[in-house]
């Protein structure tokens, strides 16, 4: 799925409850090209975003 994609469709559907997630993807991308970052946190088992954080520190990572 194409990140403008998935971005269009984050806001369109409420994220539910994750619960344990057993295999974590994380991936950062540009929202605005070399100015403004964002982290999408994946359930790679469930094929199901968890959370679009802002930035790419990894502190809220970590959190």
């Amino acid at each position: 799925m194409a990140k403008d994609t998935m971005l269009r469709l984050l806001p369109a559907s409420p994220l539910e409850e994750a619960g344990t997630v057993r295999v974590l993807g994380i991936d950062e991308f540009a929202l605005l090209k070399g100015h403004t970052y964002a982290t999408l946190l994946v359930d790679l088992e469930a094929r199901q975003p968890i959370d679009v954080l802002p930035g790419r520190e990894a502190a809220p990572v970590a959190r």
